[in-house]
């Protein structure tokens, strides 16, 4: 004999509705668990948003001087009557009066019939070298407070015209060391 059994058989079209309900399930899945590890990934770097700050005793600042005094003085009458070929010898004393070490250094304005030279030391034998005229002349650090004595040589050239004159101008700088 025959028994019926329950309808099992699909109706048409409910699989294929069955299939997509699973694939947009998936897709919707996968959209989540993309869009979690992008943002996860993005957020790497601020986990922990720790900050801290201490200040710092900033002190004082105080700018220096440079400053230089001269003392004595280049007489003239020293240089007057010079023979051709004589040099005559007269010494001046520089002070660092300001508060920073100093490099030393003379010129001497260019004149024409004599010759300048420039050496730190009590005046004593001729001086040798280059002229005040053509180049400064290095006369080594100075420290802040201290002082030294300069000797100024000043030679009138065996060629010189008698009764020549003419003046000069000497320049005592100090660089910052």
């Amino acid at each position: 004999m025959y028994t019926p059994r329950p309808y099992s058989c699909p109706v048409p079209g409910e699989d294929s509705s069955r299939r997509a309900s699973m694939r947009m399930l998936w897709v919707a899945t996968l959209i989540v668990g993309v869009a979690t590890l992008s943002g996860v990934g993005r957020a790497e770097g601020t986990l922990a948003a720790w900050t801290d700050a201490e200040p710092v005793a900033s002190g004082v600042v105080t700018s220096g001087s440079a400053a230089l005094s001269l003392s004595g003085s280049l007489s003239s009458a020293g240089w007057s009557n010079l023979l051709a070929g004589e040099s005559v010898r007269q010494s001046i004393s520089v002070t660092n009066t300001g508060t920073v070490d100093l490099t030393l250094d003379a010129s001497a304005t260019p004149t024409t019939g004599v010759e300048i030279r420039v050496a730190r030391a009590a005046c004593g034998a001729a001086l040798g070298g280059a002229t005040a005229q053509s180049t400064p002349t290095a006369l080594g650090a100075l420290a802040a407070g201290a002082s030294t004595t300069l000797c100024v040589q000043v030679t009138i050239p065996s060629s010189a015209s008698p009764g020549a004159s003419t003046g000069f101008t000497l320049t005592v700088r100090g660089v910052q060391s």
